[in-house]
């Protein structure tokens, strides 16, 4: 018999992974899985034909796509694509996607709140990872305004968030302030969770008309070859700051002033 909890809204697919895995007295992933894949009799089945996402989402009683929209971070990294665009996120049309990237993390380590932590124990009675503290560049709880603590391995994701209090890194409080009242950031942030609430991702040639016209507009140059005008990648980086964006765009943040990004 499996034991199956409902996902809370925005848990992470991994942290709620790692619940069912400890709530069903298993001690690796490499054990849940196999329960999962002896639970739902397909252990003949390659996971290219049956994936961890499948197993997880049935497990929450949820399709998959409904598990992708609802506790993966793919629409945010699949949101703008030049492949299969048409396709919305978790399409079974695309189940190579199923087992390949789904379930990837969206950065490096484990993020989490310790407000939220202890509100979860108060309110759920136990603590879960979020989704929406997961995005590249987000430093700050939106909810409590303070800086997030973190893990660096990402396995932490297998424990509750509330067993790494004190075990445990936080970002720079003067740092996560200045960052958090950057407007530039903040709108990107704001993308970010636009994004994240589309069922389909855009495809990169109407968001590249879309940017090259608005760039034009402002005089910036919008074709390769030797720089004449002022660079989009510049106006980034002094507006967003070199130590933001190496967690964002590390190619970006390393590129010399009034150097074309696809030369740098």
């Amino acid at each position: 018999m499996l034991i199956r909890p409902l996902p809370f809204p925005d848990e992470l697919d991994e942290g709620y992974a790692g619940y069912v895995m400890r709530l069903n007295g298993m001690r690796s992933m490499k054990d849940l899985d196999r329960l999962l894949r002896a639970w739902a009799g397909c252990t003949d089945k390659s996971w290219r034909e049956v994936s961890r996402l499948e197993l997880i989402s049935k497990v929450a009683n949820l399709s998959v796509m409904d598990f992708v929209l609802r506790h993966t971070t793919l629409p945010l990294r699949r949101g703008i694509t030049s492949y299969q665009a048409d396709l919305p996120h978790g399409s079974e049309q695309n189940k190579k996607i199923w087992w390949s990237t789904a379930m990837r993390e969206a950065r490096t380590g484990a993020f989490f709140c310790e407000c939220c932590v202890r509100e979860d124990l108060d309110f759920h009675g136990r603590s879960y990872w979020r989704r929406s503290h997961q995005f590249p560049g987000q430093l700050v709880c939106q909810k409590h305004g303070i800086p997030l603590s973190f893990c660096r391995d990402s396995s932490a994701f297998h424990q509750a968030p509330s067993n790494w209090i004190g075990n445990c890194e936080s970002v720079d409080t003067e740092w996560a302030q200045e960052v958090a009242a950057n407007e530039t950031i903040t709108r990107y942030l704001a993308i970010c969770d636009g994004l994240m609430d589309r069922n389909q991702p855009f495809a990169v040639t109407h968001v590249r008309a879309v940017l090259s016209h608005k760039g034009a507009s402002l005089g910036l140059q919008t074709n390769g070859g030797k720089v004449k005008a002022p660079l989009l990648s510049d106006i980034v980086i002094e507006q967003c700051g070199r130590q933001w964006l190496a967690l964002v765009l590390p190619d970006l943040a390393d590129k010399a002033e009034k150097i074309s990004f696809e030369q740098a």
